[in-house]
């Protein structure tokens, strides 16, 4: 894989506004549920439509969580996020929204780290 210039800067430097006082390093399987929000053309009502898509956790804190997808979701979008517990097969469910999205500097590649925040 080659890096592509262009996109290489937003890396090149460290972010201060994130902090990482409480972050804990855990790669593992997240479920997400992006929301699908459509507004019908003829009735004008609203549908928001839930479909189920696999991320790899980075790491995790109290506030929120940053994980590895193939998609480009948009800064404010919420999602649903199953979180693994330590307990085989048991999931906790929480709403998360997007707050930043940046894409892997890898020439060909489609992968995206997103930073969400926990909605309490």
């Amino acid at each position: 894989m080659m890096l592509g210039a262009e996109q290489w800067e937003e890396w090149d430097h460290f972010h201060e506004r994130q902090s990482r006082v409480d972050r804990v390093p855990i790669i593992q399987a997240v479920v997400f549920e992006p929301s699908a929000h459509r507004i019908d053309g003829r009735s004008g009502e609203e549908e928001i439509t839930l479909y189920s898509r696999m991320g790899l956790s980075l790491n995790v804190s109290s506030t929120g969580l940053c994980l590895l997808v193939e998609e480009h979701p948009a800064v404010g979008e919420v999602w649903r996020v199953r979180i693994p517990s330590s307990t085989q097969g048991v999931q906790t469910p929480t709403l998360a929204d997007v707050r930043w999205v940046r894409k892997i500097p890898f020439v060909g590649n489609s992968l995206m780290i997103v930073g969400l925040r926990f909605i309490l």
